[in-house]
């Protein structure tokens, strides 16, 4: 007879996730706004890896009582965003032709929560194409 050992699904898993905006923004969807309990957060400090095979796939968010070198974090209605346009410019994502999701999950770095941004696959956005209407 064999032994069955039943694995309990979760149907419903929450996927927190950020968006960059055309904007430049980092908007965080409902599941990240809560995952990361951005309403009692003010500031994050932004770091990417220090090699050439993850830097442009992970971005890493340790939160920062200050501001000094951080990013703010801001809300605009119910979602909350960080204005970092610059820091996708320097490291070259092309979020203007690309839409660039980021799946977030934590994790400790010298035991704080430190929240870490993993890059799906950058999908081409769709240009809108001039229509010619004839009558």
């Amino acid at each position: 007879m064999i032994n069955l050992k039943f694995i309990e699904i979760d149907t419903n898993p929450i996927k927190p996730k950020a968006t960059v905006h055309a904007s430049g923004r980092l908007g965080f969807n409902v599941e990240a706004i809560d995952f990361m309990e951005l309403s009692n957060k003010k500031f994050f400090r932004v770091a990417v890896a220090d090699d050439n095979g993850t830097a442009l796939k992970n971005i890493y968010l340790i939160e920062q009582d200050n501001s000094e070198g951080t990013a703010k974090v801001s809300k605009a209605g119910d979602y909350y965003y960080l204005n970092v346009g610059n820091l996708f410019e320097d490291l070259e994502i092309d979020y203007k032709d690309y839409t660039i999701i980021y799946d977030i999950r934590k994790q400790l770095y010298e035991e704080r929560d430190m929240y870490v941004l993993k890059m799906r696959k950058p999908k081409k956005k769709k240009k809108n194409e001039d229509i010619e209407i004839t009558q």
